[in-house]
C-alpha cells in the first residue's frame, strides 16, 4: 500500500495540529482560584459593605469585592500566587 504525497502532507498536518492541541492547554492557561471569607467586628458581628482588596505580591495586580449583609465576600479568578488582603470600611456618624 502506497500513500500519495498529498495524503502524507494531510496526515503530517493533522498530526502537527494534534500535537499542538494537546500541548497548548498545559502551558497556556494559568491556574486560578478563589479567595473567600467573612469580615466581622471583634465581637463577631458581621460588617456589611466593607471593601476587600486582594493584591498579588508578585505582580501587583488587585481584585476587589464588597461584603454582603452577613459579612461574606468572594474574589474569583485570582491567578496563582501570594496575596495581601486588606479591608476598608468607613462608618458615618
Amino acid at each position: 500500500m502506497t500513500i500519495s504525497r498529498r495524503s502524507r502532507s494531510v496526515l503530517l498536518l493533522v498530526l502537527t495540529i494534534g500535537l499542538i492541541w494537546f500541548a497548548y492547554p498545559q502551558s497556556a492557561f494559568a491556574a486560578t482560584g478563589n479567595i473567600a471569607g467573612t469580615v466581622t467586628y471583634f465581637d463577631g458581628t458581621a460588617i456589611s459593605g466593607a471593601t476587600v482588596t486582594a493584591t498579588n505580591t508578585g505582580d501587583g495586580t488587585t481584585k476587589t469585592a464588597t461584603t454582603d449583609s452577613s459579612g461574606a465576600f468572594s474574589i474569583t479568578g485570582a491567578a496563582a500566587g501570594t496575596y495581601r488582603v486588606s479591608v476598608t470600611y468607613s462608618t458615618r456618624s
